[in-house]
């Protein structure tokens, strides 16, 4: 519930009867409609190797915050100020190149987060029969290869950006290649 709809509900608890008067409002009645108020200020939206770091640290978060912040200082070339052997990781990249970084893991602390989604892509190879032209990953025996554009069981026809290039397919540098952005 949010705040204005919290209000909207102690207006009409207290204008019930006509003869009833704000302060006739029973106070278990006010702590019942507070304790259900969410607040108004949105969740941070992270990225998904943001979150996973979060899990994995939320229970010393603050001293696991100080010590990602320790490292990145740490570690920083002297002479030109950028860092040599800390960008090993998403996640240090992410902090060291966001400037609300800090900010952003404490308030994901406080209030909690969203995970933003990563874009999906159905890769056609032009060359291809139309029929089987769509690039497919097979779940159970994790091998790529050209089928039709339907998504199964087992079959992932959409992927993301982060998953083609790690696979090795340089398919939105390539014009044998049609990248289709879609929706979840």
């Amino acid at each position: 519930m949010k705040i204005e709809e919290a209000k909207r509900k102690l207006h009409n608890m207290a204008y019930r009867d006509l003869q009833t008067k704000p302060c006739d409002l029973k106070l278990a009645d006010v702590m019942q409609i507070l304790n259900q108020i969410k607040l108004d200020k949105p969740q941070p939206e992270i990225p998904q190797f943001v979150a996973d770091w979060y899990e994995e640290h939320k229970h010393e978060f603050y001293l696991e915050l100080h010590r990602l912040a320790w490292e990145l200082i740490e570690n920083l070339d002297e002479d030109c100020f950028v860092p040599e052997k800390t960008l090993n990781s998403d996640l240090k990249r992410w902090y060291f190149r966001n400037k609300t970084a800090m900010k952003t893991l404490i308030n994901m602390h406080q209030f909690g987060y969203t995970i933003k989604k990563e874009k999906l892509y159905k890769v056609r190879d032009k060359r291809l029969h139309p029929d089987s032209n769509y690039l497919n990953f097979d779940k159970c025996s994790e091998c790529w290869f050209f089928s039709n554009g339907v998504d199964t069981y087992s079959l992932i026809v959409k992927h993301t950006r982060k998953k083609l290039e790690e696979s090795g397919f340089n398919v939105f540098d390539d014009d044998n290649y049609e990248v289709i952005e879609v929706a979840e």
